[in-house]
């Protein structure tokens, strides 16, 4: 109490344009550092398998079968992407960049939250918009000074879209993500071994154990690593040097169609 009425005799000596000031001042470095904690509370310094050279033993995925889930999910996206436009003997010209956004985007839902989900049109065009929209929305906050970044991202289109996307990926996946995250907790409590699934649902609660995070977000967790795979493979499947290589054998293709009409 002492403290208190020492701290306000000190402050009847400052102007109050000078206290309001201040206070102005302060709010967005207050802002600042709620979101900076925040953040880090999602998988702080966080590499993907190895966890400073250790990775939890519970941590590792069926791996066998998670392979075979892949080959499943990239055969059937690839029948529903391309399947009618190549039944009819003829050369077509096919969208290859296109299509490689919705063949990742599946397959790495399908490698995140299990097979039930990863055919939801919805969630995979929420996961395929938002890796789009995320470096676009930081390039508008990027034409702000750095210290108004936590303020005028609220106010933002593109970021404003972002939260929108994360909220109804919460509403499509947040009832399965979080019953799978408590049978993954209750095993861990328990000394059990964590149920194999061809997902990352549980693994993600046994990293954030094994790095002391508390509570994070596993549907904004999902998004940015769909953002990532997006980013990465969809960008060397579309690259040109696809259609190079395609471009360059076309002739010994073309020997090899007319070859089996023949036959036929």
């Amino acid at each position: 109490m002492a403290s208190l009425n020492y701290a306000l005799s000190l402050l009847q000596g400052v102007p109050i344009a000078a206290q309001v000031l201040t206070v102005i001042a302060v709010i967005p470095i207050a802002i600042y550092t709620y979101d900076w904690v925040r953040k880090e509370r999602l998988f702080p310094g966080y590499p993907l398998i190895s966890l400073n050279g250790k990775t939890p033993e519970e941590s590792w995925i069926n791996f066998p079968k998670e392979t075979l889930g892949i080959v499943e999910e990239t055969l059937s996206v690839i029948e529903d992407l391309f399947g009618e436009q190549t039944r009819g003997g003829e050369w077509q010209t096919i969208s290859i960049r296109g299509a490689a956004m919705q063949i990742v985007a599946q397959n790495t839902l399908r490698i995140m939250v299990g097979e039930k989900l990863c055919h939801d049109p919805e969630l995979i065009d929420i996961h395929t918009r938002h890796a789009g929209a995320v470096f676009a929305a930081g390039s508008e906050n990027r034409a702000f000074s750095t210290a108004l970044w936590p303020i005028v991202h609220w106010f933002l289109p593109l970021p404003q879209q972002l939260r929108k996307q994360l909220k109804r990926a919460e509403g499509i996946m947040g009832q399965e993500v979080r019953r799978r995250e408590q049978e993954a907790r209750m095993a861990i409590a328990s000394g059990r071994k964590m149920a194999k699934f061809s997902d990352s649902v549980a693994w993600h609660v046994d990293v954030t154990k094994s790095l002391g995070v508390k509570d994070h977000d596993q549907t904004a967790g999902q998004l940015a690593f769909t953002m990532a795979a997006l980013d990465n493979t969809s960008t060397q499947i579309g690259r040109s040097n696809t259609a190079e290589d395609v471009r360059g054998g076309v002739q010994r293709r073309v020997k090899v169609w007319h070859a089996d009409k023949q036959v036929e």
